[in-house]
């Protein structure tokens, strides 16, 4: 880490004076640009100190030296709200500064590995969030308390025993546990939502460690209240679904500044507005319910497009959460209209994508038609198609031909129109 901040100081020194030296050999330079200019080497330097945290997250680690956050610490103003419009770079320091606290504040070590995990939502998690609604029972309320601790405490001692009879010995006060925690989950009538309610809790949870750091490290009102807003913006952009009614009831309360409010609430209103319209070509919605207990891939695949043998088939692997696969999604439209009447299928397998989500954005976008399938299949089953096509990042494109094989597992992206509908002509005439 210290390394790090020693080249990254040196090259910012570096720009330093060469910006000095610009500036004395132009006399006539005014002073908000001496000013713009110094803000910006400075917090370009900043923000990368901090995304540097970012690889380190992706190594599964996630303290920084304490030297390292002492000299950030130190050196940079995390109160001007004037920088915060004057230069990007500054607003995006700020926002990686806070996201390394709430990264530190929901994540343990792994004492087997070493590595650093990050405290996820399991399903008992989901049921005690509905503790409070009160629907539960006593001896409801024991089983959900006891399932938590067979999964967070037991589960984890189980990976480290060799001894069957010790396993055993520890799983007797669990017998009928799992069995009974899931009955609660079907008395509830929740099963198949669960992945949807999982994700929707570990987001509000995210947004809660989110604010409470804003709190505690902003102490200017004004930036303070622009970070909040920056918060509300993202997890609306994210979900891309209004917000909950106690998140709509926090906004109010914490922003005081009119027009940031006003922006978010139009932002919102759009989802709210979005939600209730119809997707244009329902057909496109494909249900999978009787797939859900599939455990071949290729079975699975097969059954997935058996209903256009005969026809190409351009696949894409996306995500509701993905800003690329969401970038790419408005170019696709030139090529359908090119393609209209032809025997191709635009094909889309959503990844992790909550329904309401996952419908929005098909709203959104516009991605309905006769020439369009949408398939949102339970996790584990989108995880066994993923496999076989070795997917490991958002979007992915591939080719089907019309025979049903792989042709091709990095098609052209949406926005290389020329190249993908000469490709899809190709595979027309095969």
């Amino acid at each position: 880490d210290m390394d790090f901040l020693k080249a990254a100081k040196a090259n910012y020194e570096d720009q330093l004076h060469h910006l000095e030296n610009f500036i004395k050999s132009n006399q006539t330079v005014s002073d908000r640009f001496k000013v713009y200019k110094h803000a910006y080497e400075k917090y370009q330097f900043a923000f990368y100190l901090m995304q540097y945290f970012l690889d380190k997250l992706d190594k599964n680690e996630v303290l920084l030296d304490k030297g390292y956050m002492e000299f950030v610490n130190s050196t940079m103003d995390f109160d001007d709200e004037k920088l915060f419009t004057l230069v990007r770079e500054y607003s995006a320091f700020i926002q990686d500064y806070i996201y390394y606290y709430r990264e530190l504040s929901t994540a343990y070590k792994d004492e087997k590995s070493g590595k650093i995990r990050r405290k996820g939502v399991n399903d008992a998690d989901v049921l005690n969030n509905m503790k409070d609604q009160g629907i539960f029972n006593k001896q409801e309320e024991e089983t959900i308390s006891k399932f938590s601790e067979m999964i967070t405490k037991v589960f984890p001692q189980l990976n480290e025993l060799k001894d069957s009879t010790r396993i055993v010995e520890l799983m007797k006060p669990y017998q009928n546990t799992h069995k009974d925690f899931y009955a609660i989950v079907e008395k509830l009538g929740i099963k198949e939502s669960l992945p949807d309610l999982r994700s929707q809790l570990l987001q509000k949870k995210m947004m809660e460690a989110e604010f409470k750091q804003i709190d505690s490290l902003i102490q200017n009102r004004t930036l303070k209240e622009l970070m909040v807003a920056r918060v509300f913006y993202q997890s609306i952009d994210y979900a891309r679904v209004p917000l909950t009614e106690s998140a709509l009831s926090k906004l109010n309360e914490q922003i005081t500044i009119q027009p940031i409010k006003d922006y978010i609430l139009s932002i919102n209103n759009h989802y709210v507005k979005l939600a209730d319209q119809k997707i244009s070509y329902l057909g496109s919605l494909k249900n999978t319910d009787h797939l859900k207990e599939a455990k071949d891939a290729e079975l699975l695949f097969k059954e997935l497009i058996a209903p256009y043998k005969g026809k190409v088939i351009y696949i894409d692997f996306w995500g509701t959460w993905c800003g690329p696969c969401l970038q790419q999604m408005p170019f696709v439209g030139a090529a359908k209209k090119e393609l209209a009447g032809k025997d191709v299928i635009f094909m889309y397998l959503a990844n992790n994508s909550p329904e309401k989500s996952w419908k929005n954005v098909i709203k959104q976008m516009d991605l309905s038609g006769e020439n369009v399938v949408h398939y949102r299949l339970p996790e584990k089953q989108q995880a066994m198609i993923e496999r076989k096509f070795s997917v490991n990042s958002f979007p992915t494109y591939l080719f089907i031909s019309k025979d049903g094989n792989l042709v091709k597992d990095d098609a052209p992206r949406p926005e290389d129109k020329d190249e993908l509908l000469s490709a899809i002509s190709k595979l027309l005439k095969e």
